[in-house]
């Protein structure tokens, strides 16, 4: 769901805008674990981010 996320993210915005979309949602992550208090989900949070644009700029430039 992620990767495919993020792809989406790359066609639309290119790579700098989906950059800036990702910061957003990691912010959006670390400000929920902040009112939850829970240091679990803002670690899950960043490492589903960053692996969803690792795995989707490597597929991008396999196109």
């Amino acid at each position: 769901m992620w990767k495919r996320f993020i792809g989406e993210l790359n066609k639309s915005f290119g790579t700098i805008g989906s950059t800036l979309i990702t910061v957003a949602l990691v912010t959006i992550i670390i400000e929920e674990a902040k009112l939850f208090l829970s240091f679990k989900l803002l670690v899950i949070g960043i490492i589903v981010v960053v692996a969803a644009s690792l795995y989707s700029s490597k597929e991008e430039n396999n196109d």
